[in-house]
């Protein structure tokens, strides 16, 4: 997820420099005629922003590429299932505890505690495959 957020933010600075471009471009050919100090200046900021560009296109499809190499990982791996399954029966056993200690019933307890150890396997098989 952080490394979509990364390129997102990376395709979202080039687009934001591929505007300036071409404000400085645009600045630059309207200033030719009557001030051709400023379209010079003009047109020197946008071959700038223009270069910062590419620079920033390519470090875009670096994380662009990262981001594909891990979700391809997440996916033949699953791992992602193994810890919701951890989370959800964690969930349903601090549930079971909180009732039974409202009830007072020792068995709910007992199948609360079964289940959170059912989410402490699922917890640690989802790490099986980092190691």
């Amino acid at each position: 997820m952080l490394a979509q957020a990364k390129a997102s933010d990376q395709w979202a600075y080039y687009q934001a420099k591929g505007i300036k471009g071409t404000v400085y471009a645009t600045q630059a050919a309207a200033a030719r005629a009557t001030n051709p100090e400023l379209a010079d200046k003009s047109q020197k900021e946008a071959d700038r922003y223009t270069a910062e560009q590419e620079e920033i296109s390519k470090s875009a499809e670096n994380s662009k590429a990262k981001r594909r190499r891990l979700r391809t990982i997440r996916q033949k791996s699953g791992t992602h299932h193994r810890f919701a399954y951890a989370v959800t029966m964690f969930q349903i056993s601090i549930a079971l505890a909180a009732v039974a200690a409202l009830s007072r019933q020792k068995a709910v307890w007992l199948v609360g505690l079964a289940i959170s150890l059912l989410g402490l396997l699922y917890f640690v098989d989802g790490f099986r495959l980092f190691f």
